[in-house]
């Protein structure tokens, strides 16, 4: 998604912004088939197989770190693939196996 969004564009205004994700979500959603979901799109395995968003377990955080990013929040969502890796800016947490093949919200 960032890919596709912000690095093809330059967004005037953040309604526009909205706009372009939001077709990018459709499109994703209903167009592209991952072979982790057996060649079906999103959403044909989300009703297949029932997938409610869920939490990590309480007892899963990560390590602390070493961070210069301001006082506030930073959302970042991250499909996790089979090495178990959210990635940001460089840096990259080890998640549980619970985490494989779904998207992840960091906060």
């Amino acid at each position: 998604m960032q890919e596709y969004l912000l690095k093809r564009e330059v967004y005037s205004t953040l309604k526009s912004l909205e706009i372009s994700a939001n077709e990018f979500v459709f499109c994703h959603n209903n167009c592209h088939h991952y072979s982790s979901q057996q060649g079906m799109i999103p959403l044909q395995a989300r009703k297949k197989y029932g997938h409610p968003f869920a939490l990590l377990d309480d007892t899963f955080s990560f390590s602390k770190t070493d961070n210069n990013y301001l006082e506030g929040e930073v959302h970042i969502i991250r499909f996790i693939k089979s090495d178990l890796k959210f990635n940001f800016q460089g840096k990259s947490f080890k998640l549980p196996e619970s985490a494989k093949y779904e998207y992840v919200l960091g906060i």
